[in-house]
């Protein structure tokens, strides 16, 4: 065999174990991602969500709790693997020109991290320390950073169906329909009523479509109150019936 072929064949080799190397970075960067997705959505979910107060003492409290029971609980399901929460930062102080005054040397933190999700944990319980914490909006589903002291359930993004009005701005009508003792689902379920009221009376539905149509609306709203769909999946069913 030549040098030549020897040669080709220890690029081939040096290529594909490259290519090994990074399939399984790739994996383990998906993997990680979705780890720390499920971790810190539970995480919020049951012991940040339902707390009295928004700050970062009340989030002290909180991770305080959760981090006993995952000692706890990470003891019973796999012994002597202790939980913890550490990722390796490389942290180094550099000098740099200021961004707006040109000229200016200033003296910057640089941190390094190993992988990505090590940034994404580091920054979440950076947050937390400082009053910050994401939360999911009780409109839309999507999350939101709810800032130090300011307590709210909805972000500022355009609500599901709605061309102007934000998710806050219709959970503040949520709010005062709860007053009146009606849920969400309620409120759409009266007005796809109406709306099939008033087609039955223009004669555009029969009866049999009429019953068929408002039991299939009253069975939609018993799952949006079941949880089993969001508020805004019961609207876009309500908006094509």
């Amino acid at each position: 065999m030549s040098s030549y072929n020897l040669l080709n064949i220890s690029e081939i080799i040096s290529y594909v174990f490259l290519l090994l190397i990074n399939q399984t970075e790739l994996e383990y960067f998906a993997q990680s991602i979705e780890s720390f997705r499920g971790q810190i959505s539970n995480m919020l979910e049951l012991y940040f969500e339902k707390r009295p107060r928004r700050n970062s003492e009340a989030y002290a409290v909180a991770y305080s709790k959760y981090y006993r029971d995952m000692i706890e609980g990470g003891a019973l399901i796999v012994p002597g693997t202790p939980f913890g929460q550490e990722f390796d930062v490389k942290v180094k102080f550099v000098p740099l020109l200021h961004l707006t005054d040109k000229g200016k040397p200033i003296l910057a933190e640089k941190t390094e991290f190993s992988y990505l999700s090590f940034f994404l944990y580091t920054d979440f319980y950076r947050g937390l320390i400082a009053g910050n914490i994401p939360r999911r909006c009780h409109n839309c589903g999507c999350y939101f950073l709810l800032n130090k002291g300011y307590d709210t359930c909805y972000c500022n993004n355009i609500a599901p169906g709605e061309e102007e009005k934000t998710c806050r701005k219709v959970g503040a009508h949520k709010k005062e329909a709860h007053k009146e003792g009606k849920t969400p689902a309620c409120l759409e379920y009266d007005k796809v009523y109406n709306c099939l009221k008033t087609r039955r009376a223009r004669g555009k539905m029969s009866v049999d479509e009429w019953n068929a149509a408002v039991a299939l609306a009253l069975e939609y709203k018993d799952k949006a109150e079941r949880g089993e769909i969001s508020d805004a999946e019961l609207k876009a069913i309500y908006d094509k019936m």
